[in-house]
């Protein structure tokens, strides 16, 4: 509320200053006391010394009279004009904190805070991990600082972005401040030759379960827009050890907390067998896939076996299928992949 507030008063400020600039330099319109001056102050006849003849005013004293009146309408801009600028004042020492620029101490201070509560996901310095990097000026849920704190207050639905309610108002403001400065540092560039990595994508048949711009399968996460979603080195890690970083909130059901691809082996009381993945869960039912592509939805209570094979995953390890080259050049290929930015 302070915010839409304070953006309305500079808004009227800024039109304020437009109107009175254009009439102290030389606008067409006059202020009302200017106008009330030169209806007041006009070339009043007077008698020359050697004359006693009445001067028409189109001379000497005509000219006399315009500069004086001149004179005082001079004194009355000035007088606006600090009446302004003292109302200017008094207008931005009332503006709310967080509109005016963020001091260094802030930007420490929600830098403490980030690390305490952000930078598991977020990574060291916002530059990625499980979510988003935040190197960027212009953030997709947050492109504003009230956006921003709402998402931090209620969170955002259905993913891991929790919400935040243990700050107070001031803790709030310096940890936008040190967010916002993350968007003032350019994101790092990712080692690596991203169209060498794509050929080594291609090679190693990632294709046959991951989509890339509408090509591909669709047992694992759509990976179109993975390099804005995810971080190089949880890149590198998903790779090298797919159980350690199971994909989180790329689901098109919402997980509802539950941890998302996760591999299980299933046993039917008619003593059918099931290797898949976890796709919904509930109380009475589970639903998966197998790695053909077969959707399965199934009662727990028709299942003699359902074994949840947690810190594992479908996806083997590439670590020791690549080099270190193929690998770096892998990684620069998926954190190029950005259809959506």
């Amino acid at each position: 509320m302070r915010l839409v507030e304070s953006a309305g008063l500079m808004v009227l400020l800024r039109s304020t200053v437009n109107q009175i600039n254009g009439r102290l330099d030389g606008g067409s319109d006059r202020t009302v006391t200017e106008s009330r001056l030169y209806d007041k102050i006009r070339v009043s006849p007077c008698r020359p010394r050697q004359s006693r003849d009445r001067c028409d005013g189109s001379t000497c004293c005509g000219f006399m009279m315009r500069e004086r009146r001149d004179k005082r309408v001079r004194a009355v801009k000035t007088t606006e004009r600090w009446v302004f600028a003292t109302a200017l004042l008094l207008a931005l020492a009332a503006t709310p904190a967080r509109l005016r620029a963020q001091s260094k101490a802030d930007i420490d201070a929600g830098k403490q805070l980030f690390n305490g509560m952000c930078v598991e996901c977020h990574g060291a310095g916002g530059a990625g991990g499980d979510a988003p990097s935040l190197n960027r000026t212009r953030l997709m849920h947050a492109p504003t600082d009230a956006a921003l704190v709402k998402i931090l207050t209620d969170g955002i639905p259905n993913t891991a972005m929790p919400r935040i309610r243990r700050f107070t108002d001031n803790e709030m403001r310096q940890l936008v401040a040190y967010v916002r400065s993350l968007g003032k540092v350019a994101e790092a560039r990712v080692p690596g030759d991203a169209k060498k990595g794509g050929d080594v994508y291609r090679s190693l048949g990632c294709a046959s379960c991951h989509i890339v711009n509408g090509v591909g399968g669709n047992l694992g996460p759509d990976l179109s827009d993975i390099g804005f979603l995810r971080g190089a080195a949880y890149l590198r890690q998903a790779v090298i050890d797919p159980g350690a970083t199971l994909p989180k909130d790329v689901l098109q059901v919402p997980a509802r907390g539950y941890v998302e691809y996760l591999p299980l082996r299933i046993v039917t009381k008619q003593g059918s067998e099931v290797r898949s993945i976890r796709v919904n869960e509930d109380a009475f039912t589970i639903q998966v896939r197998d790695q053909a592509g077969v959707f399965y939805s199934l009662r727990k209570s028709d299942l003699e076996l359902l074994e949840k094979q947690t810190g594992k995953s479908l996806m083997p390890s590439l670590a020791t299928r690549l080099t270190a080259p193929e690998l770096t050049d892998l990684v620069a290929y998926l954190s190029s992949l950005r259809s959506a930015r």
